[in-house]
């Protein structure tokens, strides 16, 4: 059986982490309070003559963009050479830069995933492939 003593700290830490808020404020512009960092996501969008991806995980993540008619192997990922973007980080690639892309090709593939914390350091999580039309 708990002493009183016992009871009371175990009430006070209860308290406290029920009623600490992990997430920030909401505001006007981050309604969500994420500051703009989704889990699990990286957006995608396409307007000519770029395509645009922005990473609004919580962790690096490495991504190789290709024409909608280009076969990906089995290495990917990982791949030593693709590109990653940080949390929070966009960029913005020319169509003309999109392995296979011909001009008037309608769609690209993208394909991402997430490096976690792992054993052996960082690790792939969450092969992911996204159909982007080309606009």
């Amino acid at each position: 059986m708990l002493s009183h003593k016992s009871l009371a700290v175990l009430c006070v830490v209860a308290a406290i982490g029920c009623s600490s808020d992990k997430n920030a404020a909401p505001t006007a512009n981050d309604p969500n309070g994420s500051g703009g960092i989704v889990a699990g996501s990286l957006q995608v969008s396409a307007k000519a003559p770029t395509l645009s991806l922005k990473n609004q995980t919580e962790f690096k993540v490495g991504y190789l963009v290709v024409g909608q008619n280009v076969m990906t192997v089995a290495s990917v990922p990982p791949c030593t050479n693709c590109a990653e973007l940080k949390q929070g980080e966009a960029v913005s690639i020319p169509y003309a830069s999109i392995t296979g892309y011909s001009t008037g090709m309608p769609m690209a593939r993208v394909i991402w995933w997430k490096w976690v914390p792992g054993a052996r350091g960082l690790e792939v999580s969450g092969l992911t492939e996204v159909g982007v039309e080309l606009k």
